[in-house]
């Protein structure tokens, strides 16, 4: 290994995560796993596995959901959100811990639903 690689410190990927994000993004497009898999270019079966983190999927599946979701890649595979640094609701979010954090994401998703039926 080189100097340049043994320096380098890559973020990890962690499948579930991702899944989570993928299954929210979908639901709140408001599409089937069906139609997101019509959309992006492959299976349901696929959606599904991605979705539970049981595979990944590839760079043009990926592409495609990011077209689709209108999301940056970073969101998808690292949660990372382009916002103002100083939004205090970014910041808070940043500084919970990753139970919290699902919490956080449970919460807004159940609230968004309920403003959805407005």
């Amino acid at each position: 290994m080189n100097s340049f690689s043994a320096k380098r410190k890559y973020p990890e990927v962690d499948m579930t995560e991702i899944g989570i994000r993928l299954r929210n993004l979908r639901k709140h497009k408001e599409l089937t796993q069906h139609q997101a898999a019509r959309l992006a270019g492959t299976t349901a079966k696929h959606i599904s596995e991605a979705e539970r983190g049981v595979c990944g999927v590839s760079l043009q599946v990926l592409a495609s959901l990011c077209r689709l979701y209108d999301v940056s890649s970073d969101y998808i595979l690292f949660g990372r959100i382009d916002q103002p640094q100083d939004g205090w609701i970014f910041q808070s979010y940043q500084n919970l811990t990753p139970e919290k954090k699902r919490l956080f994401r449970e919460q807004t998703e159940s609230l968004l639903d309920g403003l959805r039926r407005l």
